[in-house]
C-alpha cells in the first residue's frame, strides 16, 4: 500500500491532481490541511466534508483520510473521516484523549476505538494525543489492528519518537502523519520512512500474523491500577 500525505498548505483544488501524480493507494490529510476552507463550521459526519471526500476517493480510485471537526447536537468532536477507492465512507473516529487545549475549546471525548480493513490491513487509527497514551495503541493491537495509522500535530522528531516506540512495543507498523511529514516504523525496531509532508512510503503486504509473540505474555494482574480512578491529592 502507498500512503501520501497532503502537505498542510495544499490549496482544496489541487488536491486531487496531487492524489493522482503521487499513485497513492492512501492520501493522508493532516491536521489544519484545510487552509483555504478555515471558514468550515463544524458539521456532521455525513456532511459537505463527507460528500466531497467520497467525490474525491471515486475520482482519484485512492482511499482519503482527513481530520475535521464533527457536530453532533451541542458536542464537538475532533473526528477524522476515512472513505474508499470507490467514494465509500468507512468511518468517522473521534478523538479519545483531549488535550488541555481541547478541553478550553470544549471539545467532547470520543468513547469508542477503530480499526478498519483497508488495502488488506486492519488500521487502527488515532488522533493527536491519543498516541501519547500507549494503553490505546495496545489495544488496537490487542484486538488485531495489523497497522497504527495516527495523525497529528507534533513536529517530526516526536512523531519518529513515538511511531519507533509504538511500533516495537505493539509488533505491527506504525505510520504517523502531520503536516510537517511522514514518518513510519516497524516492529524491527527500525523507522522505514522520515520524509516531508507530500512525500509518500510503500508498505510491504500485511503480516496478519505479524504481531510479536510478547504480547501473549502480559501480566495482566498487575495492570489493576489502570482501571483505579486517580488517587485524591
Amino acid at each position: 500500500m502507498r500512503i501520501v500525505a497532503v502537505s498542510s498548505g495544499e490549496r482544496w483544488k489541487d488536491i486531487e491532481d496531487f492524489i493522482v501524480t503521487s499513485g497513492a493507494d492512501l492520501a493522508i490529510l493532516p491536521s489544519g490541511w484545510s487552509a483555504d476552507r478555515a471558514d468550515l463550521a463544524p458539521e456532521l459526519s455525513d456532511g459537505k466534508l463527507a460528500r466531497l471526500l467520497m467525490e474525491l476517493g471515486e475520482r482519484t480510485g485512492s482511499a482519503v483520510l482527513a481530520s475535521y471537526a464533527e457536530r453532533e447536537d451541542e458536542r464537538t468532536f475532533a473526528s477524522v473521516l476515512l472513505v474508499d477507492g470507490t467514494g465509500r465512507g468507512l468511518c468517522s473516529y473521534r478523538k479519545t484523549h483531549l488535550s488541555a487545549g481541547d478541553e478550553a475549546r470544549q471539545l467532547a471525548r470520543g468513547n469508542w476505538m477503530t480499526i478498519v480493513p483497508l488495502q488488506g490491513w486492519r488500521v487502527g487509527l488515532a488522533l493527536d494525543d491519543d498516541l501519547l497514551h500507549p494503553e490505546m495503541t495496545r489495544c488496537l493491537a490487542l484486538e488485531g489492528a495489523s497497522l497504527l495509522l495516527g495523525v497529528a500535530s507534533f513536529p517530526r522528531p516526536v512523531l519518529r519518537a513515538l511511531a519507533l516506540v509504538r511500533a516495537l512495543e505493539n509488533g505491527v507498523p506504525c505510520v504517523l502523519v502531520s503536516g510537517e511529514g511522514v514518518v513510519a516504523a516497524g516492529p524491527d525496531g527500525k523507522v522505514w520512512h522520515d520524509g516531508p509532508a507530500e512525500s509518500g512510503l510503500e508498505l510491504p503486504a500485511s503480516d496478519e500474523g505479524g504481531q510479536d509473540s510478547f504480547a501473549t505474555r502480559r501480566r495482566v494482574e498487575l495492570y489493576r491500577a489502570l482501571m483505579e480512578p486517580l488517587p485524591r491529592s
